[in-house]
Protein backbone atom coordinates (compact mmCIF):
# COMPACT_ATOMS: atom_id res chain seq x y z
CA UNK A 1 0.00 0.00 0.00
CA UNK A 2 2.81 2.41 0.88
CA UNK A 3 4.57 1.79 -2.44
CA UNK A 4 1.36 2.39 -4.38
CA UNK A 5 0.79 5.61 -2.47
CA UNK A 6 4.39 6.68 -3.24
CA UNK A 7 3.61 6.32 -6.94
CA UNK A 8 0.40 8.34 -6.57
CA UNK A 9 2.31 11.13 -4.81
CA UNK A 10 4.67 11.36 -7.80
CA UNK A 11 1.71 11.47 -10.20
CA UNK A 12 0.03 14.20 -8.13
CA UNK A 13 3.29 16.20 -8.13
CA UNK A 14 3.52 15.98 -11.93
CA UNK A 15 -0.09 17.06 -12.33
CA UNK A 16 0.57 19.89 -9.86
CA UNK A 17 3.06 21.38 -12.33
CA UNK A 18 0.28 21.53 -14.94
CA UNK A 19 -2.08 23.10 -12.40
CA UNK A 20 0.47 25.75 -11.45
CA UNK A 21 0.85 26.73 -15.12
CA UNK A 22 -2.91 27.01 -15.82
CA UNK A 23 -5.14 25.73 -13.04
CA UNK A 24 -8.37 27.08 -14.57
CA UNK A 25 -7.90 25.20 -17.85
CA UNK A 26 -7.11 22.04 -15.88
CA UNK A 27 -10.34 22.32 -13.88
CA UNK A 28 -12.32 22.96 -17.04
CA UNK A 29 -10.73 19.89 -18.61
CA UNK A 30 -11.78 17.55 -15.80
CA UNK A 31 -15.13 19.31 -15.40
CA UNK A 32 -15.09 20.83 -11.91
CA UNK A 33 -15.98 24.35 -10.85
CA UNK A 34 -13.78 26.60 -8.75
CA UNK A 35 -14.49 27.70 -5.20
CA UNK A 36 -13.24 30.73 -3.29
CA UNK A 37 -10.03 29.53 -1.62
CA UNK A 38 -6.26 29.52 -2.04
CA UNK A 39 -4.01 32.15 -3.62
CA UNK A 40 -6.16 34.19 -6.02
CA UNK A 41 -8.21 31.07 -6.73
CA UNK A 42 -5.24 28.71 -7.01
CA UNK A 43 -5.37 25.45 -5.05
CA UNK A 44 -4.44 21.91 -6.03
CA UNK A 45 -7.12 19.35 -6.82
CA UNK A 46 -5.22 16.86 -9.03
CA UNK A 47 -7.29 13.96 -10.41
CA UNK A 48 -9.24 13.84 -7.13
CA UNK A 49 -11.36 16.74 -8.36
CA UNK A 50 -11.30 18.76 -5.13
CA UNK A 51 -8.80 20.17 -2.68
CA UNK A 52 -10.26 18.42 0.40
CA UNK A 53 -10.22 15.01 -1.34
CA UNK A 54 -6.57 15.50 -2.29
CA UNK A 55 -5.77 16.62 1.27
CA UNK A 56 -7.49 13.55 2.75
CA UNK A 57 -5.34 11.30 0.57
CA UNK A 58 -2.22 13.23 1.63
CA UNK A 59 -3.12 12.81 5.30
CA UNK A 60 -3.60 9.07 4.80
CA UNK A 61 -0.20 8.96 3.10
CA UNK A 62 1.39 10.67 6.11
CA UNK A 63 -0.21 8.10 8.45
CA UNK A 64 0.87 5.13 6.34
CA UNK A 65 4.38 6.57 5.86
CA UNK A 66 4.92 6.80 9.62
CA UNK A 67 3.51 3.33 10.21
CA UNK A 68 5.79 1.85 7.54
CA UNK A 69 8.99 3.45 8.82
CA UNK A 70 8.41 3.62 12.57
CA UNK A 71 5.97 0.86 13.52
CA UNK A 72 7.36 -1.60 10.94
CA UNK A 73 10.92 -0.32 11.54
CA UNK A 74 12.04 0.08 7.94
CA UNK A 75 15.17 2.08 7.32
CA UNK A 76 14.50 5.74 6.45
CA UNK A 77 16.55 7.24 3.61
CA UNK A 78 16.74 10.80 2.32
CA UNK A 79 14.57 9.75 -0.61
CA UNK A 80 11.89 8.54 1.79
CA UNK A 81 11.97 11.84 3.69
CA UNK A 82 11.69 13.73 0.39
CA UNK A 83 8.51 11.79 -0.43
CA UNK A 84 7.01 12.79 2.92
CA UNK A 85 8.06 16.43 2.52
CA UNK A 86 6.65 16.54 -1.03
CA UNK A 87 3.35 15.08 0.18
CA UNK A 88 3.04 17.67 2.96
CA UNK A 89 3.72 20.51 0.51
CA UNK A 90 1.04 19.16 -1.84
CA UNK A 91 -1.36 18.92 1.08
CA UNK A 92 -0.71 22.51 2.12
CA UNK A 93 -1.22 23.70 -1.48
CA UNK A 94 -4.64 22.04 -1.54
CA UNK A 95 -5.67 24.82 0.88
CA UNK A 96 -7.95 22.52 2.86
CA UNK A 97 -8.29 23.72 6.43
CA UNK A 98 -9.35 20.65 8.39
CA UNK A 99 -7.09 18.12 6.70
CA UNK A 100 -4.02 20.36 6.84
CA UNK A 101 -4.60 20.92 10.55
CA UNK A 102 -4.75 17.17 11.19
CA UNK A 103 -1.58 16.55 9.18
CA UNK A 104 0.41 18.95 11.34
CA UNK A 105 -1.28 17.80 14.56
CA UNK A 106 -0.19 14.26 13.72
CA UNK A 107 3.40 15.32 13.08
CA UNK A 108 3.44 17.44 16.21
CA UNK A 109 2.04 14.73 18.52
CA UNK A 110 3.76 11.69 16.98
CA UNK A 111 6.06 9.97 19.54
CA UNK A 112 9.30 10.26 17.57
CA UNK A 113 12.11 8.32 19.24
CA UNK A 114 14.85 10.28 20.98
CA UNK A 115 17.82 9.22 23.12
CA UNK A 116 17.56 12.26 25.37
CA UNK A 117 14.32 13.34 27.05
CA UNK A 118 15.57 16.92 27.29
CA UNK A 119 16.41 17.01 23.60
CA UNK A 120 13.08 15.35 22.79
CA UNK A 121 11.01 17.98 24.61
CA UNK A 122 13.19 20.82 23.33
CA UNK A 123 12.62 19.65 19.75
CA UNK A 124 8.91 19.30 20.45
CA UNK A 125 8.75 22.83 21.85
CA UNK A 126 10.52 24.30 18.83
CA UNK A 127 8.33 22.27 16.47
CA UNK A 128 5.18 23.36 18.33
CA UNK A 129 6.07 27.04 18.04
CA UNK A 130 6.96 26.67 14.35
CA UNK A 131 3.76 24.73 13.54
CA UNK A 132 1.56 27.14 15.48
CA UNK A 133 3.11 30.18 13.81
CA UNK A 134 2.92 28.59 10.35
CA UNK A 135 -0.71 27.50 10.72
CA UNK A 136 -1.70 30.86 12.15
CA UNK A 137 -0.25 32.63 9.11
CA UNK A 138 -1.77 29.99 6.79
CA UNK A 139 -5.29 30.40 8.14
CA UNK A 140 -5.27 34.18 8.59
CA UNK A 141 -3.76 34.85 5.17
CA UNK A 142 -5.55 32.41 2.88
CA UNK A 143 -8.87 31.72 4.65
CA UNK A 144 -10.05 35.15 5.79
CA UNK A 145 -13.40 35.03 3.97
CA UNK A 146 -13.95 31.33 4.77
CA UNK A 147 -13.22 31.95 8.46
CA UNK A 148 -15.72 34.80 8.56
CA UNK A 149 -18.39 32.56 7.04
CA UNK A 150 -17.62 29.81 9.54
CA UNK A 151 -18.34 32.11 12.49
CA UNK A 152 -21.45 33.60 10.89
CA UNK A 153 -24.83 32.43 12.22
CA UNK A 154 -25.97 32.06 8.61
CA UNK A 155 -23.25 29.54 7.79
CA UNK A 156 -24.88 26.66 5.90
CA UNK A 157 -23.42 23.93 8.13
CA UNK A 158 -24.90 25.54 11.25
CA UNK A 159 -28.27 25.75 9.48
CA UNK A 160 -28.13 22.06 8.55
CA UNK A 161 -27.21 21.08 12.11
CA UNK A 162 -30.06 23.19 13.50
CA UNK A 163 -32.52 21.63 11.05
CA UNK A 164 -31.23 18.15 11.95
CA UNK A 165 -31.89 18.81 15.64
CA UNK A 166 -35.39 20.06 14.82
CA UNK A 167 -36.23 16.97 12.75
CA UNK A 168 -34.66 14.48 15.15
CA UNK A 169 -36.51 15.95 18.13
CA UNK A 170 -39.76 14.97 16.39
CA UNK A 171 -38.50 11.52 15.35
CA UNK A 172 -36.70 10.62 18.58
CA UNK A 173 -35.36 8.02 19.32
CA UNK A 174 -35.24 5.98 16.09
CA UNK A 175 -34.77 8.79 13.58
CA UNK A 176 -36.43 9.39 10.22
CA UNK A 177 -35.15 6.14 8.73
CA UNK A 178 -32.17 5.24 6.56
CA UNK A 179 -32.04 7.12 3.26
CA UNK A 180 -34.48 9.86 4.26
CA UNK A 181 -32.34 12.80 5.41
CA UNK A 182 -28.90 13.86 4.23
CA UNK A 183 -28.05 10.83 2.06
CA UNK A 184 -28.12 10.57 -1.74
CA UNK A 185 -31.12 8.26 -1.62
CA UNK A 186 -33.05 10.94 0.28
CA UNK A 187 -33.11 13.12 -2.86
CA UNK A 188 -35.45 10.51 -4.35
CA UNK A 189 -37.55 10.27 -1.16
CA UNK A 190 -38.05 13.96 -0.29
CA UNK A 191 -41.03 13.67 2.06
CA UNK A 192 -39.00 14.75 5.11
CA UNK A 193 -37.59 17.72 3.20
CA UNK A 194 -41.07 18.74 2.12
CA UNK A 195 -42.49 18.31 5.64
CA UNK A 196 -39.83 20.56 7.19
CA UNK A 197 -39.43 23.01 4.29
CA UNK A 198 -35.81 22.11 3.63
CA UNK A 199 -35.05 24.23 0.60
CA UNK A 200 -32.68 23.89 -2.33
CA UNK A 201 -30.15 26.05 -0.52
CA UNK A 202 -29.36 23.01 1.64
CA UNK A 203 -30.06 20.28 -0.89
CA UNK A 204 -28.18 21.60 -3.92
CA UNK A 205 -29.66 22.86 -7.13
CA UNK A 206 -29.96 19.65 -9.15
CA UNK A 207 -32.84 17.23 -8.74
CA UNK A 208 -30.60 14.14 -8.67
CA UNK A 209 -26.91 13.38 -8.15
CA UNK A 210 -26.41 16.80 -6.58
CA UNK A 211 -23.37 17.47 -4.43
CA UNK A 212 -25.23 19.91 -2.24
CA UNK A 213 -24.45 21.35 1.20
CA UNK A 214 -26.67 18.72 2.85
CA UNK A 215 -23.70 16.33 2.72
CA UNK A 216 -21.38 18.80 4.46
CA UNK A 217 -22.72 18.19 7.97
CA UNK A 218 -22.73 14.42 7.66
CA UNK A 219 -22.73 13.21 11.25
CA UNK A 220 -25.69 15.37 12.28
CA UNK A 221 -27.81 14.24 9.32
CA UNK A 222 -26.63 10.65 9.80
CA UNK A 223 -27.88 10.66 13.40
CA UNK A 224 -31.16 12.17 12.22
CA UNK A 225 -31.61 9.20 9.87
CA UNK A 226 -30.66 6.31 12.15
CA UNK A 227 -31.36 7.77 15.61
CA UNK A 228 -30.15 5.62 18.50
CA UNK A 229 -28.64 3.27 15.92
CA UNK A 230 -25.64 5.59 16.00
CA UNK A 231 -24.76 3.97 19.33
CA UNK A 232 -23.73 0.86 17.39
CA UNK A 233 -21.34 3.01 15.33
CA UNK A 234 -19.94 4.61 18.49
CA UNK A 235 -19.54 1.13 20.01
CA UNK A 236 -17.51 0.10 16.95
CA UNK A 237 -15.27 3.16 17.36
CA UNK A 238 -14.84 2.40 21.05
CA UNK A 239 -13.88 -1.23 20.41
CA UNK A 240 -11.40 -0.18 17.72
CA UNK A 241 -9.95 2.42 20.05
CA UNK A 242 -9.38 -0.06 22.86
CA UNK A 243 -8.16 -2.86 20.56
CA UNK A 244 -4.55 -3.94 20.65
CA UNK A 245 -2.40 -3.64 17.58
CA UNK A 246 -0.57 -6.46 15.80
CA UNK A 247 2.70 -4.69 16.52
CA UNK A 248 2.89 -4.02 20.24
CA UNK A 249 4.67 -0.67 20.06
CA UNK A 250 3.63 2.88 20.89
CA UNK A 251 3.97 3.97 17.23
CA UNK A 252 1.25 1.64 15.95
CA UNK A 253 -0.99 2.38 18.94
CA UNK A 254 -0.69 6.12 18.39
CA UNK A 255 -1.34 5.91 14.64
CA UNK A 256 -4.37 3.65 15.08
CA UNK A 257 -5.95 5.90 17.69
CA UNK A 258 -5.15 9.11 15.80
CA UNK A 259 -6.73 7.71 12.63
CA UNK A 260 -9.90 6.89 14.57
CA UNK A 261 -10.09 10.43 15.94
CA UNK A 262 -9.39 11.76 12.44
CA UNK A 263 -12.15 9.63 10.90
CA UNK A 264 -14.71 10.60 13.52
CA UNK A 265 -13.78 14.30 13.43
CA UNK A 266 -14.01 14.60 9.63
CA UNK A 267 -17.36 12.79 9.76
CA UNK A 268 -18.89 15.94 11.26
CA UNK A 269 -18.30 17.56 7.87
CA UNK A 270 -17.74 14.85 5.24
CA UNK A 271 -19.54 11.49 4.74
CA UNK A 272 -16.38 9.60 5.71
CA UNK A 273 -18.29 6.54 6.95
CA UNK A 274 -19.81 5.95 3.53
CA UNK A 275 -17.24 7.18 1.00
CA UNK A 276 -14.16 5.57 -0.53
CA UNK A 277 -11.75 7.32 1.83
CA UNK A 278 -13.61 5.85 4.79
CA UNK A 279 -13.23 2.39 3.28
CA UNK A 280 -9.49 2.95 2.78
CA UNK A 281 -9.15 4.07 6.40
CA UNK A 282 -10.90 0.90 7.56
CA UNK A 283 -8.49 -1.15 5.42
CA UNK A 284 -5.56 0.64 7.08
CA UNK A 285 -7.04 0.08 10.54
CA UNK A 286 -7.68 -3.59 9.83
CA UNK A 287 -4.02 -4.03 8.93
CA UNK A 288 -3.03 -2.56 12.31
CA UNK A 289 -5.54 -3.94 14.78
CA UNK A 290 -4.68 -7.44 15.96
CA UNK A 291 -7.30 -8.32 18.55
CA UNK A 292 -10.79 -6.83 18.80
CA UNK A 293 -13.03 -8.34 21.46
CA UNK A 294 -16.70 -7.43 21.18
CA UNK A 295 -17.75 -8.69 24.60
CA UNK A 296 -14.81 -7.79 26.84
CA UNK A 297 -13.99 -4.37 28.23
CA UNK A 298 -10.32 -3.59 28.77
CA UNK A 299 -9.42 -2.52 32.29
CA UNK A 300 -5.75 -1.84 31.59
CA UNK A 301 -4.25 0.40 28.92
Amino acid sequence: MKNIMDFIIVVVAIIAIIEVIDYQSFRNFIGVHSVNRGINGFYLISFFGSGPSLAIFISLYVFVWHYYYYALEHQISRKDISYLFLAIVLGVLSFSRKETLFIFMFILLFPYPSKSKLRKWLKRLILSVAVFAGLLYYYLTFFESANMKGFDSGYIRWKIMAKSIEVYSDYFPFGTGAGTFGSRVSLMMPHIYEEYNVGQGMLGWEATNSRGPIYDAFLSTFVTEIGVGVLLIMFLFYKLFESKTILRNNFSEFIKNFILIYLLSLSFFVPMLTNSFGYIIMIILSSMAGNISLFKIRTRY
